[in-house]
């Protein structure tokens, strides 16, 4: 593990893991892997620019994600009102901005096995009808 670099689902807004990594000294294409927990917008959306910066420094990286972090999402309103959710870069998107995309449910282990990556834990929430998850306000965090 000496010498290996890895981001743990640090929070990604568009142009923070760049700062983060440049306050701490890590070059950014140093990062072989990135893991993603979950599908929160403020934990993915810096995900692109952040593989730029790896491969713009010559890097590799892979990004762990699974298959339910893309699903569509909304919001419903105590008012009933459903209020749709911006999607996350999508595994598409990543790849075409030069990451190796590993997109599936189960659990892994990285880096020389040393890091468990848990993979998709089952959610808790209802369809809308028109194919999006609803995230009940009391699911809000």
């Amino acid at each position: 593990m000496l010498g290996r670099r890895f981001d743990l689902d640090n929070e990604m807004r568009r142009f923070d893991e760049i700062r983060n990594c440049t306050n701490l000294g890590i070059l950014m294409g140093e990062i072989e892997r990135i893991a993603v927990t979950h599908r929160h917008w403020d934990h993915m959306a810096g995900l692109p620019a952040a593989i730029d910066a790896i491969v713009g420094q010559g890097g590799r990286v892979s990004v762990h994600v699974n298959p339910d972090m893309f699903n569509e999402r909304a919001l419903r309103l105590k008012s009933g009102t459903v209020i749709p959710v911006a999607n996350v870069p999508s595994p598409a998107e990543l790849e075409r901005h030069g990451a190796i995309v590993v997109n599936n449910p189960d659990e892994r282990l990285l880096l020389d096995r040393h890091f468990y990556y848990s993979g998709e834990i089952p959610g808790s929430a209802s369809n809308d009808g028109c194919g999006r998850a609803i995230i009940e306000p009391q699911h809000v965090d």
